[in-house]
């Protein structure tokens, strides 16, 4: 017999309700034996509608809303691209103290793709701070990561097989993190650190990061 056959013969025998069942998804969890940190990821600021916001009460809520997740650890990440698909490079700054005057921990820099897109550098970016965190932070440790990529914080939320790979990383990392999207180009000192240091990787005298197939079929 098929799967299929066998299933409408066995199926009419459950007594439990199967209908209103949630889709089946091919999208990979981590396996239920290992050990995840607690994960968890905002996409907005509360108090900020949209990027037209004023830029003062925009600053004055992104700041408050990092203050108040009180990380041991914030990490600000970010990635350039020349016009926005062209010489890219990625950037982790790790802070501690104070919002308004952040003190710089380490900066981790790397050159990105010749031919490339934002959300690949931003991404990038977001896979120095894991490797980071693997390396220097213990399952007790509060990390906050802040990015001003919404978009790859609604991919690490959802479903998205782009995100996979990286949500994996961050889940198999030690510790307890946070995500927390915040308004690029609204002066919050760590974004500002982590803006300038990508365009710094940019510059890096090194090879370039090899150029994705998504982005070779895209250009």
């Amino acid at each position: 017999q098929s799967c299929r056959q066998l299933a409408k013969t066995l199926t009419p025998k459950l007594e439990m309700c199967i209908t209103n069942r949630k889709p089946i998804t091919l999208f990979p969890n981590t396996a239920p034996w290992e050990d995840t940190c607690e994960l968890t990821i905002f996409d907005h600021v509360p108090g900020v509608k949209s990027r037209h916001d004023d830029p003062a009460s925009k600053r004055k809520a992104t700041v408050e809303r990092i203050r108040n997740l009180a990380g041991d650890y914030n990490i600000y990440t970010d990635g350039s691209a020349s016009g926005g698909c062209l010489e890219g490079g990625a950037a982790a700054v790790i802070t501690i103290g104070d919002t308004e005057n952040p003190i710089t921990v380490d900066r981790i820099m790397q050159r990105g793709r010749r031919l490339t897109c934002s959300y690949e550098e931003e991404a990038c970016a977001m896979e120095l701070a894991t490797e980071w965190i693997n390396e220097h932070c213990a399952p007790h440790t509060n990390i906050l990561i802040c990015t001003d990529s919404k978009s790859l914080c609604q991919k690490l939320s959802g479903t998205s097989i782009h995100a996979a790979d990286l949500r994996q990383k961050l889940l198999r990392s030690p510790g307890n993190i946070t995500i927390q999207w915040v308004p690029g180009h609204s002066d919050v000192p760590g974004n500002e650190l982590a803006d300038a240091a990508a365009k710094e990787a940019t510059m890096i005298q090194t090879l370039p990061s090899p150029i994705s197939y998504n982005t070779i079929c895209t250009h």
